[in-house]
């Protein structure tokens, strides 16, 4: 797992990493916890990717639901999970490909995901609810 103390470092690692993925035969989503910082700052934890899939990753594995809240532990810290984050490849059949797993996942959460897809951060609840936020180029 990597940590950055800046989402906006964490979100040009991942749009990299999967624009160096798109022509290779070994695609693989790459997700993160976005977590508070404290003071409107957000961070994020980048998630080990070497067991998913170019559509699927296990993000959710690593999170705690207590109380209805989201909370995730890095180096012995107890830190506020405000989303998660990940990379879609860029040969979906419509819009940035968000999939029905991706609605249960953002439904169970509580709160809409964030999808980079085509160097762009998108916030997304459904099929229809995909607004961009954030453009990496």
């Amino acid at each position: 797992m990597l940590f950055y103390d800046d989402v906006n470092d964490a979100y040009k690692y991942m749009d990299v990493l999967n624009s160096m993925m798109q022509n290779d035969t070994y695609k693989k989503e790459i997700g993160a916890f976005v977590i508070n910082l404290g003071s409107g700052n957000e961070g994020a934890i980048v998630l080990p990717f070497y067991a998913n899939e170019d559509r699927t990753s296990f993000s959710d594995l690593y999170l705690k639901m207590d109380d209805f809240t989201r909370r995730v532990e890095f180096g012995g810290i107890d830190y506020e999970v405000n989303t998660l984050i990940h990379t879609h490849i860029y040969n979906v059949s419509s819009g940035i490909g968000f999939s029905p797993a991706d609605g249960a996942l953002s439904s169970g959460i509580g709160v809409p995901l964030r999808i980079i897809y085509n160097h762009v951060v998108y916030s997304a609840s459904s099929s229809t609810d995909q607004k961009p936020i954030k453009s990496l180029r």
